[in-house]
């Protein structure tokens, strides 16, 4: 275990990062704060599985332009956050297809105008809980491959609490680097 967030301009062009933390909290800000520190030629798409509107605060609070940011909310609310580039709302986290639909929609629209997007998933949690573990990994695994055949970066929130050893380790196997902080 460690106590960092992963380094988006580490990660390469196609690569994925799961962060595990203790806490959808947790997670949450673990995740901002990697996605925070993108340079000016990476927009950020959030695909937030809660509170939109919090994430994107948390997005501008830590410096990146409004118009950078994308979001697909699949959260249970029914309003999706105004003032960032591009938006999308689904039904809610057991529709995995049409999350699906929506950010490879999103990452074609920003990749037009970025030369690079890194996708944020917020969180694999409510996912799992919506859906079946072997539905939600079918959903990982393609979500991954597109975010790579965009050449762009994959960073996605995990509760390790909220889950079994099972689960812990089916999920990680999708991603190049699993980052565990306390």
């Amino acid at each position: 275990m460690d106590d960092r967030s992963p380094d988006v301009s580490s990660l390469a062009e196609g690569a994925s990062a799961l962060l595990s933390a203790t806490g959808n909290s947790d997670c949450r800000r673990r995740l901002l704060d990697a996605l925070g520190h993108v340079d000016l030629e990476t927009a950020v798409l959030l695909v937030a599985t809660s509170d939109a509107d919090e994430l994107v605060t948390g997005l501008r609070r830590r410096g990146v332009a409004p118009e950078a940011i994308g979001v697909v909310d699949a959260s249970p609310t029914d309003s999706a956050p105004s003032g960032v580039a591009e938006t999308d709302s689904v039904v809610g986290p057991e529709s995995l297809s049409a999350v699906g639909v929506a950010t490879s929609d999103l990452v074609e629209r920003l990749s037009h105008r970025y030369d690079h997007v890194v996708v944020g998933l917020d969180s694999t949690t409510p996912l799992l809980a919506a859906t079946t573990l072997p539905a939600t990994f079918r959903f990982l695994h393609v979500l991954g491959g597109r975010v790579k055949a965009s050449d762009g970066a994959l960073i996605a929130t995990f509760d390790r609490s909220a889950h079994d050893e099972e689960t812990r380790r089916t999920i990680s196997q999708l991603f190049d680097e699993t980052v565990t902080v306390a």
